[in-house]
Parts: C-alpha cells; sequence; structure tokens
C-alpha cells in the first residue's frame, strides 16, 4: 500500500477485504506520497469510513491533475 508504484492496486485489495483491510488502509492516509493517500482515502470512502473525507479534500485542493490509472 506504500509503494506509489502499487497503491492503486494494493488499495482496491484491500477494499476487498472489507473492515479487515481498513487498518492498512489508514497508513496510507498516513503516507508522504499524495497518490498513496488518495487511493488509500478512495478505497476509505468506498467503505464509508469517514477518516477519508479530509484527505480527499485536500488533495483535491492542491493535488495535480494527472492521467487516470486505474
Amino acid at each position: 500500500m506504500l509503494d506509489p508504484i502499487t497503491s492503486a492496486p494494493a488499495a482496491i485489495r484491500l477494499e476487498a477485504l472489507g473492515k479487515d483491510g481498513i487498518d492498512a488502509l489508514h497508513k496510507g492516509l498516513a503516507a508522504e506520497d499524495e497518490e498513496v493517500r488518495f487511493y488509500a482515502a478512495e478505497a476509505l470512502a468506498y467503505l464509508d469510513d469517514s477518516a477519508a473525507a479530509p484527505p480527499l479534500g485536500q488533495l483535491a485542493e492542491t493535488c495535480r491533475p494527472s492521467a487516470p490509472t486505474r
């Protein structure tokens, strides 16, 4: 989850685990890399975890657009 190269598929897999993946996704929210934080927050949002809202809001304001990777 913390590797920017594999964070997108890792987040999807952790999301698929449901509650069992939440702790690892929360760790992703604290990552230095903004892409890792985004994928962790996105997966948490799909799991209805309110911890996703602040990072998604911050990233929406500060992140520069890039090509979609999903």
